[in-house]
């Protein structure tokens, strides 16, 4: 049985699918007051992003002119419809 998983686990590393994949969707029309990894560990750290798997981050739902704490605020109270992998029920998910 050792055998199996320890075949299985090598097969999972080699295509990847151990890995957090995320997809994330980038606007420049307004410069948010944060850089794009602070935004997605706010967003771990928060509960809203899987611990696995693959997931869709949407950093255009971020208004623009935000300073640095109004972007954290916003990216805590909204991260739900930040992160599109987290919404159930929506057309095509």
């Amino acid at each position: 049985m050792k055998a199996i998983d320890r075949r299985l686990s090598k097969l999972e590393a080699r295509l990847g699918l151990t890995q957090e994949l995320f997809l994330v969707v980038l606007s420049y029309a307004g410069k948010p007051g944060l850089d794009d990894d602070t935004c997605v560990e706010i967003l771990r750290d928060g509960g809203f992003l899987p611990t696995g798997g693959v997931a869709t981050v949407d950093l255009t739902q971020i208004p623009g002119g935000l300073n640095v704490e109004e972007t954290k605020r916003f990216v805590r109270e909204n991260g739900a419809r930040i992160c599109r992998s987290c919404r159930v029920g929506l057309p095509g998910m």
